[in-house]
């Protein structure tokens, strides 16, 4: 019956055939097959992206780093001595706004790094012809891309939410202004993604898509910025 539904799942482009063996070969039974059940939900170029990325020592090492930069900045920041007519409330004030405008820039950077050599990459490598003839539809390929980079960048982002609920306790910030920022940011990080993902689709090597798509992510910030003051 499990190998069965094995074969079923690799046949309707849920699964790879390595991943329909991780996923069962190491469990009992019964809960095999409810994690097989499962992962017919769930894309499979996503479990992999995620798995992927999560193994590698680098991603950890990043989140760790920019964890303890952001915090130890914030955390000096407030502890410096005020100024004539400042309080407390306006210096966590300040350190939202610092820490928006730095999360946003970081967006900016991160994002389209994260998905520019999603799918050139794997066409460098001679693994996307593979992709390509197996069940899986161009969305769940391009979607599971996506998502992968998506979910490792909104892990960075949730990094700083000591800081802002610092700035919260102190009075620096409201909760629909903080709403605001974070529609902002998150929206700013999907059209990033997109644009990297974009640019690694109609690339031919790793190393091109990168550079276009930092090149557009530049103008549109710009274009957004002179837009805004303009």
């Amino acid at each position: 019956m499990v190998r069965g539904l094995k074969y079923y799942l690799v046949e309707q482009g849920k699964c790879l055939p390595h991943q329909s063996r991780l996923i069962l070969a190491p469990l009992p039974r019964g809960l095999g097959v409810a994690v097989l059940h499962f992962s017919i939900i769930i894309n499979p170029i996503l479990q992999r992206e995620v798995r992927g990325r999560w193994r590698d020592n680098r991603s950890l090492w990043m989140v760790g780093a920019l964890a303890l930069l952001l915090n130890g900045w914030a955390l000096f920041d407030l502890a410096r001595p005020f100024s004539s007519g400042q309080n407390l409330a306006q210096r966590a004030h300040d350190l939202f706004g610092n820490l928006h405008l730095l999360q946003t820039l970081l967006i900016m950077m991160l994002a389209p790094a994260l998905t520019a050599t999603s799918i050139a990459l794997e066409r460098e490598r001679g693994l996307l012809e593979g992709l390509q003839i197996s069940a899986l539809r161009p969305w769940q390929i391009i979607g599971g891309k996506w998502g992968g980079a998506l979910l490792f960048a909104l892990t960075i982002w949730l990094v700083t939410l000591p800081i802002i609920a610092l700035s919260h306790a102190f009075g620096g910030i409201n909760g629909p202004g903080w709403r605001d920022a974070a529609a902002l940011q998150i929206s700013t990080l999907i059209c990033c993604a997109a644009i990297g993902i974009c640019c690694s689709a109609w690339s031919s090597r790793a190393a091109i898509g990168l550079r276009i798509s930092y090149g557009l992510t530049m103008f549109w910030g710009l274009s957004g910025f002179v837009a805004m003051i303009s």
